[in-house]
């Protein structure tokens, strides 16, 4: 079982627990996790952004407090499991959602991104470390961030997650201008910079 959490408009949240299926092709060759952190990701922009039309989510979540709008900048979390330390990183990116959200309202950016949190698991654990950028979807203009947290837990957990999530703006900005879809992302360092 795989969580999913995803910041929504106002003070609502998305919150998932979904089991994708997995080809028979993909247990053989003990890809099922990774195939499975793929499969979320992608539709983790589709489940912030609106209503979940898609099949393999319903039921599954409760979506509240949205509209058709795109954010400007919107949290969501990847729980790879139950026990050790999860509870604890999840409580932390649950109070950090809400908090974007409320602070969000108002602020315009050239591009708009969705940071996703990858708690570690006995399930699911990142394949990769720190910060890096993921899907881009151009119609939309909303880019996936992809953070990977550390099994161990820091002593200041909030401020832990507010420095991954400027470095998060960092990297999207970077990439904003690598592909000329950007120029500055200062509106949402600010806003960072104000939690």
């Amino acid at each position: 079982m795989v969580g999913v959490s995803v910041g929504g408009q106002g003070s609502g949240a998305v919150a998932a627990d979904a089991t994708l299926p997995c080809s028979a092709r993909d247990k053989a060759a003990g890809e099922c996790p990774r195939r499975t952190i793929q499969k979320l990701e992608r539709y983790i922009i589709q489940i912030d952004r609106g209503p979940l039309n898609h099949e393999r989510f319903r039921g599954y979540a409760k979506l509240t407090g949205t509209d058709d709008g795109i954010d400007v900048i919107s949290i969501g979390s990847i729980i790879g499991g139950t026990m050790g330390t999860t509870r604890e990183w999840d409580s932390a990116v649950t109070r950090l959602m809400c908090v974007v959200a409320e602070r969000r309202v108002g602020v315009a950016s050239g591009l708009g991104i969705n940071v996703v949190f990858q708690i570690p698991g006995e399930v699911l654990k990142p394949d990769f470390e720190g910060v890096r950028t993921g899907y881009y979807s151009k119609k939309e203009n909303l880019l996936m961030v992809q953070v990977a947290l550390p099994e161990e837990l820091p002593d200041d957990i909030e401020g832990y997650l507010r420095r991954e999530l400027a470095v998060a703006v960092d990297k999207a900005e970077a990439w904003g201008r690598r592909r000329r879809v950007a120029a500055d992302l200062n509106s949402l360092r600010e806003l960072v910079e104000r939690l």
